[in-house]
């Protein structure tokens, strides 16, 4: 039976075409990225979510996920930057409005995250259009599978689970991946921001291998620092660093018991992945107290 995923149509782009008009300078609600969050004034220091705000986003994504893998499509592209707030009212770029006032960046709940790019999503089991990989995203999928397009035979759910992981991890530190395993070089134009650092293949496809422990030379060691993945521990909980690690190992007993070469679109086996999923991470999520 095919199934069709139902999206709720933001309230603003319902509004009545006669109010845009009559007030045309009116804040305009609009989106922003993870990591675009806060956004500071010139004055100010951007000060990140809170320890509470940020678990209950890890959990909203994870609930997202679930409900994406209940009817049996995969995303294929989950990394930081498809994670998105609606921000009500406001100004994205804070400019001056007509009575020479500078506005302010608008209301958004850290709480209520929404997950994007869905270019590559599909039903579990078919093709994917073929475009190419963005390097920066590359980063975030699993080892095995980088620099390739997303196709039927590369693509799994525990492949967006891994994915997942990172992006929770990223959440708790409040820092981006890249910077938070010290990886690669700054580019020739480096900002700070997504594609500001250069990361090779090689380092890429490591960064499972140094969060896990199972390889020795992680550069965050080279720079004096502990591991993510075992810090969550002092920033989140127990309870938040076992979900990320579960995502991290993916398949077997240590993640969500089920191998990496079995049919996962098949029910049975998909079924054994959604319980685990759900009990290891949801409901850990869930329980999360700060």
């Amino acid at each position: 039976m095919d199934r069709t995923v139902l999206y709720p149509l933001p309230e603003f782009l319902s509004r009545p075409r006669a109010l845009l008009l009559t007030n045309p300078t009116a804040p305009t609600p609009h989106f922003i990225t993870l990591f675009a969050i806060p956004s500071p004034s010139e004055e100010e220091q951007a000060i990140p979510p809170g320890l509470s705000e940020r678990v209950d986003m890890a959990r909203a994504l994870a609930e997202t996920a679930l409900d994406l893998h209940a009817v049996n499509w995969l995303h294929k592209g989950i990394f930081s930057e498809n994670v998105i707030f609606l921000v009500d009212g406001g100004n994205e770029n804070g400019d001056v409005n007509m009575d020479g006032e500078r506005e302010e960046g608008g209301k958004f709940d850290p709480r209520k995250p929404l997950l994007s790019g869905f270019e590559f999503s599909r039903p579990d089991g078919t093709q994917t259009t073929a475009r190419d990989v963005d390097v920066v995203w590359d980063l975030y999928r699993w080892p095995g599978i980088q620099r390739q397009r997303p196709m039927k035979r590369n693509s799994n759910k525990t492949y967006d689970l891994y994915s997942l992981g990172l992006v929770l991890l990223e959440i708790a530190h409040w820092e981006r991946l890249d910077r938070l395993m010290h990886l690669g070089t700054e580019s020739e134009n480096g900002n700070g921001k997504a594609g500001g650092l250069k990361v090779s293949l090689a380092e890429s496809k490591m960064v499972r291998g140094w969060l896990l422990g199972l390889e020795d030379g992680a550069p965050f060691e080279k720079a004096g620092r502990p591991n993510p993945l075992k810090e969550l521990r002092n920033i989140a909980g127990d309870r938040y660093w076992k979900a990320v690690e579960r995502c991290l190992w993916a398949h077997g007993e240590k993640g969500f018991e089920v191998e990496e070469s079995d049919d996962q679109s098949n029910s049975s086996i998909g079924l054994v992945l959604q319980e685990s999923f759900t009990e290891h991470v949801v409901e850990e999520l869930r329980s999360v107290k700060i």
